[in-house]
């Protein structure tokens, strides 16, 4: 008995006869979820730094991955709304996009998307309730904030709709767009002085295309 408690308390002495066996302290099938989890998350952020950037014919190999990988995740039904999207199938994007959301209400830029394919189908209130879903996920991504306005200026609310854009501003300073709708809206209640101001930060943050100089000459 004397033998055995001394080998209990050189045992409690020795940190290395304490430490954990790696089969103990790893479990193998969570390692090979949260690896399965790293790689789609991967994949899900490229395809919509894609989407963003009007990379459209290099996200179908993306979603061949994801289908491989996990063909039921939030995420691959939000690729497949996308691609549907991109071959102008219409109704078969917002059922995917949909279903994405309603696996995983957090994906905000599936709520984004949702809303734009919404926009596209000339449905204000649903597409309205889409990005006001994407913002409440995301509160600080401009760009939500800026198509929620324009869907609040299209509805004729305007001050709902400058209350987005201050917001899409105070996020992002430099925000061309942004600046240059506040100014349309600024003109819409012939509020021309705002308008004009907020034109000329449209132009010094960068819009300069036809329409904008047209519409920044007819204000003038």
């Amino acid at each position: 008995a004397t033998e055995l408690g001394a080998e209990s308390e050189a045992s409690e002495m020795d940190p290395v006869a304490n430490l954990k066996k790696p089969d103990d302290v790893f479990n193998v099938e969570g390692l090979d979820k949260a690896s399965l989890r790293i790689q789609m998350r991967s994949l899900y952020n490229h395809a919509v730094l894609l989407n963003y950037s009007n990379q459209y014919g290099q996200i179908r190999p993306l979603l061949h991955q994801m289908q491989r990988l996990s063909p039921d995740a939030p995420e691959t039904n939000y690729l497949r709304g996308m691609d549907f999207f991109h071959r102008n199938q219409m109704a078969q994007a917002i059922v995917h996009t949909r279903k994405a959301v309603e696996q995983s209400p957090a994906l905000d830029p599936a709520w984004n998307f949702l809303g734009f394919l919404h926009s596209q189908a000339g449905n204000d209130e649903r597409a309205l309730n889409a990005f006001l879903s994407a913002i409440e996920a995301n509160p600080y991504h401009s760009v939500y904030r800026f198509n929620a306005a324009n869907v609040y200026s299209r509805m004729e609310k305007p001050e709902l709709a400058l209350e987005q854009i201050e917001q899409a501003i105070r996020i992002r300073p430099n925000y061309s767009d942004a600046y240059y709708l506040r100014a349309l809206i600024h003109r819409e209640k012939q509020n021309y002085q705002a308008a004009f101001e907020s034109m000329l930060l449209a132009e010094k943050t960068g819009s300069s295309d036809v329409p904008f100089f047209m519409n920044f000459i007819d204000l003038a």
